[in-house]
């Protein structure tokens, strides 16, 4: 394939999943169909064929580009950065609420859509992709828990985090509602997750520290 080809065939590929992204957001997988996703991105409906072998394959590779957006909008640090492991545990927190409260984030709204009807097509990729932050979560956490404490606590203090930055700014944006979780500043609220973690891991460190001589 000459450059100008290859050139134009990633473009349209762009497009179709930019397209397939605002589709299956706002009508999960069953209800989208193929033709409208190709005539929002103004594509052949063979392209879909070419480029992706399918319309699941579709879905899944939408998501995917949903969520490296979204993490390249808002990016969780890597563990070899120089920072101190508390600015590293605050900037891992900042980079799930930023990243779940964004409207702009479509990676959520095609989750809600695949909760609601769920058709198992997003389950390896979701695995595949969120797997190496979970694994950097935990290797961070076992630096601050220290030496004593078991792998268990590890994977339910990532666990405990994990779902605090998530589920209050996920009820919202199901419920479209402030009412129930009044989370209007999201720097103050990525603040306090931050602090109330770190108090919990200096519990836990401290618990199983003392049971050692």
């Amino acid at each position: 394939m000459n450059p100008r080809r290859r050139k134009d065939s990633l473009k349209t590929r762009k497009k179709l999943l930019n397209a397939a992204i605002k589709v299956f957001s706002k009508k999960g997988f069953r209800d989208a169909t193929v033709i409208e996703i190709c005539t929002l991105a103004g594509a052949n409906v063979a392209a879909v064929n070419y480029h992706f072998g399918s319309k699941e394959a579709l879905y899944r590779e939408a998501w995917r580009y949903a969520f490296l957006e979204s993490l390249k909008k808002h990016p969780a640090p890597n563990e070899d950065e120089s920072l101190p492991p508390d600015e590293l545990l605050k900037a891992h927190i900042r980079s799930i609420v930023y990243r779940v409260s964004d409207p702009e984030n479509r990676e959520i709204s095609i989750l809600f859509k695949e909760i609601s009807n769920p058709t198992g097509l997003l389950d390896e990729v979701i695995e595949e992709e969120l797997t190496p932050l979970k694994e950097n979560t935990e290797k961070l956490l076992k630096r601050l828990l220290g030496p004593y404490v078991p792998e268990t606590e590890v994977k339910f203090s990532a666990i405990s985090i994990v779902s605090q930055c998530m589920n209050p700014l996920l009820f919202q944006r199901a419920k479209k509602t402030d009412e129930l979780n009044d989370i209007q500043d999201v720097d103050a609220y990525v603040e306090h997750v931050f602090l109330f973690s770190l108090l919990g891991i200096q519990g836990i460190r401290a618990k199983y520290e003392n049971r050692e001589p």
